[in-house]
């Protein structure tokens, strides 16, 4: 039964027989390229049947669910909102909503990466600091929960006042944001970004959130770490394990399928079961009710009123708070969080890349990103979620979890936000999810993050012992085409995966479309004008130049031998290029 395409336009069973790792190992190329495509189910350019999608999708909604959620409860304290739960679910709804807006941009016109868009903790802590200035300080009276009327049009004016100051200040700041990226400073800025800062980046991104992880596992670290060693289990140790499931077709009728459900969805299994059994000893009156005693936090009747107080359909809007305001002292604070967040951002671009399959980003791909990422915080700004959007870590550890890095499976999962971000019973159940669950599963994904950082380090000569070295892999013109291309890196999509929609090959007009030198290798030959032998000779002159070049930069004669046969080992394979595309163009004419 055919339930998919793959990027080449072949029939896919999505879990048959083989299992998703062994799908292509009847191919019979032993090339790095298709050993690469192996080890992942779906590539980024795959399509998935729909129904696996949907699931995916699901299982990326759960995952990012945790930091989407957190951020407007972290925020109710500052917008004085502790004691207005409904409220709360408004901000959450509305958060969902507009994730899944930026999430279908990125997806499609940004870096085109398989990267869900969400809330950003680097701007939670400007946004706390400003809600903390004497000018927005809380009245004492929203301290008291006897004292507090939330449909009162003083209490009302209180928060919604603080909320459109937020807003002003994160929608300028955003102006920042795109600017930088549509203007293409921050693919200027990647020319001296290499494996060597970019792999401490992201490592130290997934170590700097275990701080978060361990505050939520704490709350019961029975059941927090029930759920990291269930998404261990099923992600390690029984993904090569098929389920029988019972499926009908028309040639078979009803038989049974054997389904490596365990390597398709770890995460969602792992925070299913814990959630279930939190339901169960909630029943049974096995958690404490005291909100002070450990072990209050895995109930999950802990904000059981919001779901029955929350509406059926909610239409989040642009400006439903009132007109936004600024602050200077906001707006300054802002923008050192959307610095920050950009250069995560390029971080988790380069890790996704990895753990879905495809070539390492070029520089007008990483520019859309930063400059669609900037325009979803300034629709978050807008709508009024007091955050703006950023790509979420969590998600990209869920790649190298579950071996899917389609992109369709993240846009199945951003229809999936904007959903429950409509639904508002819907956004209000994901809030009974006991935190110690939430705190395993980031346990898992934050440890993900920091090793894939690490691994972007395994395509970098250890014999550049300095900073020369680096530099010059970056600039050198040979070299260069080396990173851009993706030469080091095992591939198992091309870089034209990253292109927006209707760009053409050599449309280099704006900094966030792909050049000639990005896409391909420009030939110095022409067919209608016959074999250009001088610039063929350029050619080969240019390539050892560079030869030369890269030797030269050298001091000891062990590392000019070292350096001379790194630049020939990436030089003859172009050169090799080129004359076989003569070869075809003219036949045997040129030997």
């Amino acid at each position: 039964m055919t339930l998919g395409r793959d990027s080449n336009g072949r029939d896919v069973d999505a879990f048959a027989l083989e299992g998703p790792d062994t799908k292509r190992e009847e191919e019979t190329d032993t090339s790095t390229e298709g050993e690469e495509r192996n080890k992942l189910a779906y590539c980024v350019t795959d399509v998935p049947p729909w129904y696996l999608c949907i699931i995916l999708g699901i299982q990326h909604c759960l995952t990012a669910f945790g930091g989407i959620i957190a951020i407007p409860l972290i925020l109710s304290g500052g917008l004085c909102l502790q004691y207005d739960g409904l409220t709360q679910s408004h901000l959450i709804s509305t958060i969902f909503f507009v994730s899944g807006i930026c999430t279908l941009l990125q997806v499609t016109f940004g870096v085109r990466l398989p990267i869900l868009q969400g809330g950003t903790f680097t701007l939670l802590v400007p946004s706390l600091a400003m809600l903390s200035t004497p000018e927005w300080t809380c009245p004492a009276w929203t301290q008291n929960a006897s004292l507090v009327n939330t449909s009162s049009p003083e209490f009302i004016e209180v928060w919604q006042s603080r909320m459109r100051a937020l807003q002003g200040s994160i929608m300028v700041g955003s102006l920042f944001q795109v600017f930088v990226g549509f203007s293409g400073l921050i693919g200027f800025f990647m020319r001296f970004i290499g494996p060597l800062t970019i792999a401490p980046t992201i490592s130290l991104i997934g170590l700097s959130l275990f701080d978060s992880a361990g505050t939520k596992a704490g709350h019961h670290w029975g059941i927090s770490g029930m759920t990291t060693v269930l998404i261990i289990l099923f992600s390690q140790y029984l993904r090569h394990i098929p389920v029988p499931f019972p499926t009908f077709s028309k040639e078979k009728r009803l038989h049974t399928t054997r389904v490596y459900i365990f390597q398709i969805l770890p995460v969602l299994l792992g925070i299913t079961l814990p959630w279930l059994i939190c339901y169960i000893l909630t029943i049974c009156d096995v958690f404490p009710t005291e909100p002070n005693q450990y072990g209050h936090l895995a109930r999950t009747d802990v904000k059981g009123d919001v779901v029955s107080r929350a509406p059926w359909i909610t239409f989040p809007y642009p400006g439903q708070w009132g007109l936004p305001t600024v602050s200077l002292a906001g707006v300054v604070g802002i923008l050192a969080g959307v610095i920050s967040s950009m250069i995560e951002s390029v971080g988790d671009y380069h890790a996704c890349a990895r753990l879905s399959g495809a070539p390492p980003p070029p520089k007008h791909a990483i520019n859309r990103g930063i400059g669609i990422e900037g325009l979803g915080c300034l629709l978050a700004g807008a709508w009024g979620t007091g955050n703006g959007t950023t790509s979420y870590s969590e998600n990209v550890g869920a790649l190298g979890i579950t071996k899917v890095g389609s992109r369709m499976v993240i846009i199945a999962g951003a229809v999936l936000l904007v959903a429950i971000g409509v639904f508002g019973k819907v956004a209000a159940i994901f809030t009974t999810i006991p935190s110690p669950v939430i705190g395993g599963m980031f346990l898992v994904m934050f440890g993900v993050i920091a090793a894939a950082g690490v691994s972007n380090l395994q395509a970098q000569s250890w014999n550049e012992g300095s900073w020369r070295g680096t530099k010059l892999t970056r600039k050198t013109p040979a070299t260069r085409w080396r990173a851009e291309t993706s030469t080091t890196f095992p591939l198992v999509s091309p870089l034209t995966c990253l292109r927006p929609p209707g760009c053409g090959t050599y449309r280099s007009a704006l900094p966030v479309s792909p050049t000639p030198w990005t896409e391909q290798t420009p030939m110095p030959w022409s067919p209608s004008s016959g074999v250009d032998t001088n610039g063929l000779h350029r050619c080969l002159l240019q390539l050892l130049s560079e030869l030369c070049t890269l030797a030269a930069c050298s001091s000891a004669p062990s590392e000019l031998t070292q350096n001379a046969s790194e630049a020939a080992l990436f030089a003859f394979p172009l050169l090799k290029t080129r004359v076989s595309t003569v070869k075809t163009i003219f036949g045997e004419k040129l030997t």
